[in-house]
């Protein structure tokens, strides 16, 4: 993959782990939507300046977008955050109990 292709690559993975659409990161950038969808396929080649204008809107930084080697990682929740680190203080049939529990309520949806 070339360069042009990673980069929009990368940058359309960081904005859809950050749950922003095009017409957001467009609207905060300052550029066309169409413009940065070309981006992001790697169709259209990006300014520095445009490219920082992206960053800016993702709140993300040079150093993520450019580390191709690392893959993003979806965003911290909080509460689930918090959850986590209270099972590991349960007993197994109480996280099991736990776990079905939740199974439940994505059942009824």
């Amino acid at each position: 993959m070339d360069f042009q292709k990673q980069l929009g690559e990368r940058l359309r993975i960081c904005r859809v782990n950050k749950k922003s659409s095009i017409e957001e990161i467009a609207l905060l950038s300052g550029i066309n939507p169409s413009h940065l969808g070309k981006i992001e396929r790697g169709e259209s080649n990006i300014t520095l300046k445009t490219l920082s204008k992206i960053i800016e809107a993702l709140g993300s930084s040079y150093s993520e977008i450019f580390n191709f080697d690392k893959p993003f990682q979806p965003p911290k929740e909080p509460l689930i955050e918090k959850t986590l680190s209270n099972l590991y203080y349960l007993t197994i049939e109480e996280q099991e109990h736990i776990y079905q529990e939740t199974m439940l309520f994505r059942s009824k949806k």
